[in-house]
């Protein structure tokens, strides 16, 4: 098996401490016994201090960007309440816009947050047993209201109880269904289904959007990568939400994957362990 692995160590001459990497493939005989491995340890102290440095960085910039969002919010709601009794089509339809744009960016705040709290291992999962087609249709209410260029739909399966963090696997499924909106032409059809297969729940979010390239999609999951051709310049994006999402479903203990036709759309799947 291949092996590649981070982690701390303390110098035994001065204590300081120090960040490693091992990376190696052991290699067995026809049997399937170990015969040997090849490998090797690289510090990467600097690399990795650099590294918490930016996190901490973007943690904190996040945090304090938040605050006066939620106040731009509160008075955008408050204005439209108020447009709303004056029946002044123009500003409603304006703050409409303002709100929206808001809300996405407290959307994009809140991931850098969760990926900063991620790598610092202060995301703690609260698992509970829960609906799985019951969450999707109170999630969709919520969904169609964000997404109206779209049709978003469900295809529930017969009732599936898995045990999971529910507010995470949410966040999941609306990053999915964002970057689905976000790659395919308006009008289109989202759909959001799930199954069971063996002991455990697949959920899917397909699109009819403008598919993925094959040497992309390994890179998918990785920490700020995007797809870079003609067709990706105009789309905002800084390559957080897959990745967030690979890594609260990893944290669960389930399985998330890719499967995509170019031209054709878009099929992102993961899986969560059932109830019981």
């Amino acid at each position: 098996g291949i092996y590649d692995v981070e982690y701390r160590t303390v110098d035994a001459e001065n204590g300081k401490l120090r960040w490693v990497r091992a990376k190696g493939r052991v290699l067995f005989n026809g049997n399937g016994d170990p015969l040997r491995f090849i490998g090797s340890v690289l510090e990467i102290t600097d690399q990795k201090e650099v590294e918490i440095r930016k996190n901490d960085f973007i943690g904190m910039v996040s945090h304090e960007l938040k605050t006066p969002l939620t106040s731009l919010k509160a008075y955008t709601q408050l204005l439209n309440e108020r447009a709303k009794s004056k029946d002044d089509q123009f500003e409603i339809n304006a703050l409409a816009k303002v709100e929206n744009q808001v809300n996405k960016m407290t959307n994009m705040i809140n991931g850098f947050l969760n990926v900063a709290r991620l790598e610092s291992g202060k995301i703690h999962l609260i698992r509970a047993d829960f609906s799985l087609n019951e969450m999707i249709r109170e999630l969709l209410a919520d969904i169609d209201v964000i997404y109206t260029s779209h049709t978003i739909t469900f295809r529930p399966s017969p009732e599936l109880m898995v045990t999971a963090d529910r507010e995470k696997i949410e966040q999941v499924i609306i990053n999915l269904v964002s970057n689905a909106v976000k790659y395919s032409n308006k009008g289109t059809v989202v759909e959001i289904s799930c199954r069971m297969v063996d002991k455990d729940a697949v959920i899917t979010v397909a699109d009819e959007g403008i598919g993925i390239h094959p040497q992309d999609r390994e890179k998918l999951f990785t920490r700020f990568y995007r797809v870079e051709n003609s067709k990706t310049k105009t789309i905002s994006g800084f390559g957080i939400g897959l990745y967030l999402s690979a890594e609260i479903v990893r944290r669960h203990d389930g399985r998330i994957w890719v499967e995509s036709v170019k031209g054709q759309g878009s099929s992102f799947q993961f899986t969560l362990p059932l109830a019981g």
